[in-house]
C-alpha cells in the first residue's frame, strides 16, 4: 500500500487499503487516506498518466466504510466531505467532523490551533449549508435542507458558546469567530424564513 502511494499507483493503494480494513477491524492510516483522497479530489494523474476521477466511486465507498468504523475520527469525516457530490452532503459530513473534533478533545476551546481548526470546519459546514439552499440535487428535499441548516446552526452555537467561556483571546481565532457569528445570523434568518414559508 505504501509503495503504491509513493509510486502514485492509487488504484492499487485503494485496493490494498480495502484488504487491510478487512483483515484488521480497526485499521486506520490517515496519512495514506489524505494522500490518496487528495490526489483523487485534485484530479492528479497517476503513474500511468490517467486522472484519478475514475477512482472517485471506489474512494467514496471506502470512505463510507471508514466513517462507519471510525465515526469519532474528525479527519475521516473531512476526507469523506471532500468526495461528497453536493454542498448538502459535504455540509452534513463537516457537521459530523465538528462534533468529532469537540468530543475527541474535551478542552478543545482552550487550545489555540485546535480551536481554530474546529471554528474553520464549522465555518465550512455553515457556508455549504447555506449554499445548499440555492443549489442542490433534485433528490435533496426542502425538509433535508432545512434540517441541515438547523444542524449547522446548532453546531455554530455550540462552538461560539464554548469559545466564549475561554479567557484567552487569540487574534486569529477572534477573526474566524466574527465570520462564524455572521454565518450563524444568516442561518437563523434562513431557517425562520423557511419555517414560515412552509
Amino acid at each position: 500500500m505504501i509503495v503504491s502511494v509513493d509510486t502514485c499507483n492509487l488504484e492499487d493503494a485503494l485496493n490494498a487499503y480495502n484488504r487491510l480494513s478487512e483483515l484488521k477491524d480497526r485499521y486506520l492510516d490517515l496519512e495514506v487516506l489524505c494522500v490518496t483522497i487528495g490526489a483523487i479530489v485534485e484530479v492528479k494523474p497517476d503513474a500511468k498518466g490517467q486522472t484519478q476521477e475514475r477512482l472517485r466511486k471506489k474512494a467514496i465507498t471506502l470512505m463510507a466504510q471508514q466513517c462507519i468504523k471510525h465515526g469519532n475520527e474528525p479527519k475521516v469525516w473531512e476526507l469523506a466531505a471532500l468526495l461528497a457530490p453536493t454542498s448538502l452532503n459535504r455540509a452534513q459530513k463537516l457537521v459530523k467532523a465538528v462534533n468529532a473534533y469537540t468530543t475527541k478533545e474535551l478542552e478543545w476551546a482552550s487550545k489555540q490551533p485546535y480551536a481554530l481548526k474546529v471554528i474553520q470546519v464549522c465555518q465550512q459546514a455553515c457556508e455549504l449549508s447555506l449554499e445548499a439552499t440555492k443549489e442542490h440535487a433534485p433528490e435533496e428535499t426542502d425538509v433535508m435542507i432545512t434540517s441541515q441548516l438547523n444542524s449547522a446552526r446548532l453546531a455554530a452555537q455550540a462552538v461560539l458558546r464554548a469559545t466564549a467561556k475561554v479567557n484567552e483571546k487569540w487574534p486569529e481565532n477572534e477573526e474566524a469567530l466574527t465570520v462564524l457569528k455572521a454565518q450563524l445570523e444568516s442561518l437563523t434568518t434562513t431557517v425562520k424564513e423557511r419555517m414560515n414559508a412552509s
